[in-house]
């Protein structure tokens, strides 16, 4: 990797100046990952805001200045407008970096194909924009679930079936719609193990059940009988933000996606702890926060 690495010290494609997005997870663009769209995985990569015991690592991107290595292939220049002459807006450029990426990433994991009926668990960020992806990728209907009900608002205006956090619930909702079936394809999108489970009793026979969610529990005692019944597949894994942010940018810039439309507030950098907050406690409806330098 010598040779690859020495390509980076002297960064030709892009300028003081010029508008960037960056990706949650650095990458080389040359190496056998990368080479297959699996940037996530790419053998040099690593993530903003992860610092490993060893003291290696990134710092977060929440600052005036942000630090990202392999610039020249992890950053995507951005165009000061979109097609219509009006500007792109920053908090539409900054949802491609992380959450766009994963919410599309893992609706395409699910394999939702027009007409089909989806399923989203959570409707966190990630969750409601699962179910924007969900409807661009062609569904017919999408159920949300979720056990807050300011955010099964919020998924209803993004224009899904909302449904509270209940297995009984959430499978009654689908059948209604499938003849019994349930879900075409199922998004996990909270990272817990009663999540993928109600996302795993709600998909029909057959199904793909894409998981977002970032689990952290070393051990889970899968639903194996009914995985087995069902036929289903699972599919899990970090998103490779940096090979999807060129796919999605044409769909911000024509006026398809507005990803945006997530955003609750939008505090100082001085305001992220209080921010952090306001999230954790599901304080005034916060849904996405954004905090803004200067």
């Amino acid at each position: 990797m010598k040779d690859i690495v020495g390509t980076w010290r002297l960064v030709k494609t892009l300028a003081r100046g010029d508008r960037v997005v960056a990706p949650f997870s650095t990458s080389c663009g040359q190496c056998f990952f990368c080479r297959r769209g699996l940037t996530a995985r790419c053998v040099l990569s690593q993530c903003l805001g992860v610092v490993g015991e060893d003291g290696r690592g990134l710092d977060g991107a929440q600052a005036e200045l942000v630090r990202v290595p392999l610039a020249a292939s992890s950053l995507v220049k951005l165009p000061k407008e979109r097609n219509d002459g009006t500007p792109l807006a920053d908090e539409d450029a900054l949802l491609l970096g992380d959450i766009l990426s994963t919410a599309w990433s893992t609706a395409e994991r699910a394999e939702i194909r027009p007409g089909d009926v989806a399923a989203v668990v959570g409707c966190g960020p990630v969750g409601l924009l699962a179910v924007l992806a969900a409807l661009r990728l062609g569904a017919s209907a999408v159920v949300a679930v979720d056990g807050v009900a300011y955010r099964r608002e919020k998924a209803r205006a993004l224009g899904a079936i909302p449904v509270p956090a209940d297995a009984t619930a959430a499978r009654a909702a689908l059948d209604e719609l499938t003849e019994g079936r349930g879900a075409d394809a199922v998004i996990e999108a909270v990272g817990s193990s009663s999540a993928l489970d109600l996302a795993i009793h709600v998909a029909r026979a057959g199904a793909v059940v894409a998981v977002a969610g970032y689990h952290t529990a070393a051990t889970y005692p899968l639903a194996m009988p009914a995985a087995y019944t069902k036929n289903l597949t699972l599919r899990f894994g970090r998103a490779s933000a940096r090979a999807q942010i060129e796919r999605l940018l044409p769909f911000l810039l024509d006026g398809s996606l507005t990803p945006s439309a997530v955003v609750s507030h939008r505090l100082s950098l001085a305001e992220g702890v209080r921010g952090y907050e306001m999230f954790r406690a599901r304080e005034d409806g916060a849904v996405k926060v954004v905090l803004k330098a200067g």
